[in-house]
């Protein structure tokens, strides 16, 4: 036998076990087998994984592009930025506007084989990661498209949004519009008609809308901070929003997930829920397990940079996050990635500025050094939130998420000694800061390969672009 790629001397991680001893081979973009060291077959290429461990490359299930610059260039430069941390698959949240290069009025209705042929494309082009999509649903119109979605796209999760309905005075409080619970009923019969996911934005419109009057009037005079941000949108926000789509979700009998858990009392309500056997599942993200309201920032004074939705919280919650990811009330590690910049978070008060910030760089890095080098959880608990669940559950395991014969090549080489200080300058991504910058990470991915071939190498990208392949999804499919 003789291989395309073999990679030895390393120590193969999985969600269960690390492998020591054996080396990984590789034909065809795929995982052709796992060997004692003395079996391995020639290889054209050997890679020396010099005694470090081999994890499945993450598999991002909350990621964005084309919110502040044109779709094609925060995809080439974001998926670029995104091998550095460890990633070879995200699935993205973006506007089928965004990705057209459209207004909103010209985004055909229902999707059509055109539509996705372009979008299709747009991705390949722009990407040296694979991508799959889930995308918004906020009207009667987006759920007359679901089927298409499903049938022309292979798209089988929806992103849904607890805030005011379209058209209500008050919506411009959260942002985006969402849809009254009559609505969520209806678009999620049709969910589950189709075998899909609801992916939820969990927060309870109205307590944010007395919070940030309160707070507004409370911190009139000064400048408002990142603890004010939280403080508009409490704990009590995110909670009730949920606890209200469980009961929506097992009424209709649909598998729901939650993006960018952030609260305790959530977490709490899910590892109960999941007790029950409930069909819930649920998402942290690393910078609410590294930073808290009160966190400070390089030239922020005030926290802007790290203005999200839903907000950084406090310590109580960061440590039942780290909590969660062990019990098993966390299933999966989203990034939320967005290419944002300095100029759009200083334009004006926290209030008004942009949210979201550049995270995709770090995800690995973060997870090491803050996780497993301090004891948090272990490299195979990583391995399982990071790569495998999401994998499975927005259908695209067994092709991603692991490195099992007949897999996807899909691989990181990790140095977890390795430190590094934070700089933006250290990513090719767009976003000219990083809210890690100046922390000393250690832990950090050395190479990334996508279906074999290696895209990422010592700090440089090395794939050409045009990488990335379009993912179709399978229907969902309960394996707990």
């Amino acid at each position: 036998m003789h291989a395309d790629l073999v990679v030895r001397n390393g120590k193969i991680v999985t969600s269960s076990e690390t492998i020591s001893g054996h080396g990984l081979i590789v034909n065809d973009g795929k995982v052709a087998g796992i060997a004692a060291e003395g079996e391995l077959p020639e290889a054209s290429r050997t890679i020396d994984a010099q005694g470090h461990f081999i994890l499945p490359g993450a598999v991002d299930p909350h990621h964005h592009y084309g919110f502040y610059k044109e779709f094609p260039e925060e995809c080439q430069k974001g998926t670029m930025g995104a091998t550095f941390g460890g990633m070879t698959t995200v699935i993205m949240m973006n506007t089928m506007r965004s990705m057209l290069q459209v207004e909103a009025a010209e985004v055909p209705h229902p999707p059509t084989d055109e539509m996705f042929e372009r979008i299709r494309k747009t991705l390949e082009s722009n990407s040296v990661i694979d991508m799959a999509l889930r995308p918004w649903i906020s009207d009667e119109v987006d759920v007359a498209d679901i089927p298409n979605f499903v049938d022309i796209f292979g798209i089988t999760s929806f992103k849904f949004l607890n805030h005011f309905p379209k058209g209500g005075r008050s919506h411009q409080i959260t942002g985006f519009h969402g849809m009254d619970d009559g609505q969520l009923l209806t678009a999620w019969e049709v969910v589950k008609e189709v075998g899909g996911v609801a992916a939820v934005h969990a927060e309870n419109p109205y307590i944010l809308r007395k919070y940030t009057g309160d707070v507004k009037k409370k911190v009139k005079g000064r400048a408002a901070t990142l603890a004010d941000w939280a403080d508009a949108r409490p704990n009590i926000a995110e909670y009730t929003a949920q606890s209200r789509d469980i009961q929506l979700a097992q009424h209709v009998g649909i598998p729901i997930y939650f993006v960018h858990t952030s609260a305790r009392e959530s977490v709490d309500h899910i590892y109960e829920c999941k007790r029950r056997d409930v069909a819930v599942y649920a998402e942290a993200c690393p910078h609410y397990l590294v930073f808290t309201k009160h966190s400070k920032f390089k030239d922020n004074a005030t926290g802007a940079y790290a203005k999200q939705k839903a907000p950084i919280r406090d310590i109580p919650d960061q440590e039942r996050l780290w909590q969660g990811i062990n019990d098993g009330a966390i299933d999966c590690l989203g990034s939320d990635h967005m290419e944002t910049f300095k100029s759009e978070k200083k334009k004006t008060d926290i209030w008004g500025c942009t949210w979201g910030f550049p995270t995709a760089e770090t995800y690995y890095p973060v997870m090491l050094s803050e996780g497993v080098n301090k004891g948090r959880i272990s490299i195979n608990r990583l391995v399982k939130i990071a790569a495998e669940t999401p994998a499975r559950l927005y259908g695209l395991y067994p092709q991603k998420g692991h490195l099992g014969v007949g897999a996807d090549a899909d691989f990181v080489i990790v140095d977890l000694n390795k430190e590094q200080v934070v700089s933006p300058d250290l990513f090719p991504s767009l976003s000219d800061f990083n809210l890690y910058e100046g922390m000393t990470l250690r832990g950090w991915p050395i190479l990334t390969a996508v279906r074999g071939q290696v895209v990422m190498e010592n700090g440089r990208i090395v794939g050409p672009m045009g990488t990335g392949r379009y993912l179709r999804a399978k229907k969902y499919q309960n394996w707990r």
